[in-house]
Protein backbone atom coordinates (compact mmCIF):
# COMPACT_ATOMS: atom_id res chain seq x y z
CA UNK A 1 0.00 0.00 0.00
CA UNK A 2 1.09 3.33 -1.02
CA UNK A 3 1.03 6.60 1.19
CA UNK A 4 -1.20 9.18 -0.71
CA UNK A 5 0.34 12.53 0.19
CA UNK A 6 -2.55 14.84 0.65
CA UNK A 7 -2.95 18.66 0.31
CA UNK A 8 -3.35 20.21 3.36
CA UNK A 9 -3.93 23.75 3.54
CA UNK A 10 -2.22 25.66 6.30
CA UNK A 11 -3.98 28.75 7.68
CA UNK A 12 -1.10 30.80 8.69
CA UNK A 13 -1.25 32.55 12.02
CA UNK A 14 -2.44 36.54 11.43
CA UNK A 15 -0.65 39.04 13.88
CA UNK A 16 -3.95 39.86 15.80
CA UNK A 17 -4.23 35.51 16.43
CA UNK A 18 -1.05 36.00 17.96
CA UNK A 19 -1.93 38.97 20.62
CA UNK A 20 -4.59 36.72 21.70
CA UNK A 21 -2.54 33.79 22.55
CA UNK A 22 -0.54 36.42 24.42
CA UNK A 23 -3.01 37.83 26.38
CA UNK A 24 -4.28 33.85 26.77
CA UNK A 25 -7.87 34.46 25.07
CA UNK A 26 -8.99 31.55 22.61
CA UNK A 27 -8.14 32.22 19.22
CA UNK A 28 -12.07 31.31 17.25
CA UNK A 29 -11.31 28.79 14.31
CA UNK A 30 -8.22 27.04 15.68
CA UNK A 31 -7.94 23.82 17.98
CA UNK A 32 -6.66 24.11 21.33
CA UNK A 33 -3.93 21.96 19.88
CA UNK A 34 -2.83 24.04 17.59
CA UNK A 35 -3.02 27.00 20.38
CA UNK A 36 -1.14 25.08 22.58
CA UNK A 37 1.38 24.37 20.39
CA UNK A 38 1.81 28.02 19.20
CA UNK A 39 1.62 29.76 22.77
CA UNK A 40 4.74 27.40 23.14
CA UNK A 41 6.17 28.75 20.23
CA UNK A 42 6.18 32.27 21.10
CA UNK A 43 6.46 31.63 24.36
CA UNK A 44 3.27 32.59 26.01
CA UNK A 45 2.38 29.25 27.35
CA UNK A 46 0.15 30.13 30.92
CA UNK A 47 2.00 30.37 34.26
CA UNK A 48 1.64 27.74 36.79
CA UNK A 49 0.17 29.96 39.84
CA UNK A 50 2.63 28.85 42.63
CA UNK A 51 1.58 27.13 45.39
CA UNK A 52 0.78 29.18 48.97
CA UNK A 53 2.17 28.24 52.48
CA UNK A 54 -1.53 27.79 53.34
CA UNK A 55 -2.04 25.44 50.49
CA UNK A 56 1.12 23.74 51.52
CA UNK A 57 0.24 23.43 55.21
CA UNK A 58 -3.46 22.59 54.23
CA UNK A 59 -1.45 19.35 52.73
CA UNK A 60 0.78 18.72 55.66
CA UNK A 61 -2.65 18.47 57.82
CA UNK A 62 -4.44 16.43 55.75
CA UNK A 63 -6.63 18.18 54.00
CA UNK A 64 -6.91 18.94 49.94
CA UNK A 65 -6.61 22.27 49.00
CA UNK A 66 -9.19 23.58 46.56
CA UNK A 67 -8.48 25.17 43.37
CA UNK A 68 -5.81 22.34 41.72
CA UNK A 69 -5.89 19.35 40.11
CA UNK A 70 -5.74 16.21 41.36
CA UNK A 71 -2.21 15.12 39.79
CA UNK A 72 -0.78 18.79 40.77
CA UNK A 73 -1.51 18.03 44.61
CA UNK A 74 -0.06 14.85 44.12
CA UNK A 75 2.86 16.03 43.07
CA UNK A 76 3.24 18.80 45.81
CA UNK A 77 2.66 15.93 48.75
CA UNK A 78 5.85 14.77 46.93
CA UNK A 79 7.87 17.53 47.18
CA UNK A 80 6.64 18.19 50.75
CA UNK A 81 7.35 14.43 51.55
CA UNK A 82 3.40 13.93 53.16
CA UNK A 83 2.61 10.42 52.33
CA UNK A 84 -0.55 10.14 53.93
CA UNK A 85 -4.09 10.21 52.33
CA UNK A 86 -6.06 13.78 51.57
CA UNK A 87 -9.37 14.79 53.05
CA UNK A 88 -11.92 16.81 51.06
CA UNK A 89 -12.67 20.06 52.88
CA UNK A 90 -15.72 19.77 52.62
CA UNK A 91 -15.14 16.95 54.94
CA UNK A 92 -15.46 13.66 53.12
CA UNK A 93 -12.62 11.01 54.17
CA UNK A 94 -10.89 9.20 51.78
CA UNK A 95 -10.27 5.95 53.34
CA UNK A 96 -10.22 2.32 51.80
CA UNK A 97 -10.65 0.30 54.58
CA UNK A 98 -10.87 -2.72 52.75
CA UNK A 99 -7.72 -4.72 52.22
CA UNK A 100 -7.83 -8.75 51.32
CA UNK A 101 -6.76 -10.58 54.22
CA UNK A 102 -4.02 -13.11 53.79
CA UNK A 103 -4.38 -16.43 53.01
CA UNK A 104 -4.36 -19.02 55.84
CA UNK A 105 -3.10 -22.14 55.25
CA UNK A 106 -6.04 -25.00 54.32
CA UNK A 107 -5.13 -27.05 57.42
CA UNK A 108 -5.26 -23.39 59.28
CA UNK A 109 -8.67 -22.38 58.32
CA UNK A 110 -11.81 -21.69 60.58
CA UNK A 111 -15.45 -21.21 59.51
CA UNK A 112 -16.97 -18.57 59.81
CA UNK A 113 -13.62 -16.58 60.60
CA UNK A 114 -14.36 -12.72 61.96
CA UNK A 115 -11.77 -10.55 62.22
CA UNK A 116 -10.13 -9.58 65.57
CA UNK A 117 -11.65 -6.50 67.44
CA UNK A 118 -8.32 -5.01 67.38
CA UNK A 119 -9.18 -4.42 63.24
CA UNK A 120 -12.35 -2.34 63.99
CA UNK A 121 -10.29 -0.51 66.38
CA UNK A 122 -7.70 0.62 63.94
CA UNK A 123 -10.40 1.48 61.45
CA UNK A 124 -11.43 3.96 64.20
CA UNK A 125 -8.60 5.45 64.99
CA UNK A 126 -7.02 6.28 61.33
CA UNK A 127 -10.47 8.10 60.40
CA UNK A 128 -10.11 10.16 64.16
CA UNK A 129 -6.77 11.10 62.88
CA UNK A 130 -7.30 11.46 59.60
CA UNK A 131 -10.59 14.13 60.45
CA UNK A 132 -8.64 15.58 63.82
CA UNK A 133 -5.80 16.44 61.34
CA UNK A 134 -8.03 18.11 59.11
CA UNK A 135 -9.19 20.57 61.72
CA UNK A 136 -12.44 18.66 63.44
CA UNK A 137 -12.80 19.18 66.96
CA UNK A 138 -13.49 15.60 68.51
CA UNK A 139 -17.28 16.91 69.07
CA UNK A 140 -17.99 17.14 65.20
CA UNK A 141 -16.08 14.07 64.83
CA UNK A 142 -18.23 12.15 67.05
CA UNK A 143 -21.23 13.44 65.52
CA UNK A 144 -20.17 13.51 61.64
CA UNK A 145 -19.07 10.13 62.10
CA UNK A 146 -21.53 9.19 64.61
CA UNK A 147 -19.23 7.77 67.24
CA UNK A 148 -19.34 8.17 71.04
CA UNK A 149 -17.42 11.52 71.76
CA UNK A 150 -15.25 9.12 74.28
CA UNK A 151 -14.36 7.20 72.17
CA UNK A 152 -13.45 10.11 69.67
CA UNK A 153 -11.36 10.97 72.76
CA UNK A 154 -9.97 7.65 73.90
CA UNK A 155 -8.87 7.43 70.43
CA UNK A 156 -6.78 10.91 70.29
CA UNK A 157 -5.30 10.05 73.62
CA UNK A 158 -4.07 7.01 72.39
CA UNK A 159 -2.55 9.33 69.10
CA UNK A 160 -0.65 11.35 71.16
CA UNK A 161 0.88 8.66 73.01
CA UNK A 162 2.16 7.21 69.86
Amino acid sequence: MQHQKTERSHKGWTPTEIKMLRDGQIVPGRTAKAMSIMRSKIGASPKRRPWSKAEDQMILNGIKPEGRTDIAIQNRKHVLGYHGKLTDPTGQVEINFASPAPQAAPEFKQKNHQAPKHAEAHKILRLVNALYKGGYTPAEIAKTQNIKIETVKAALALLKNL
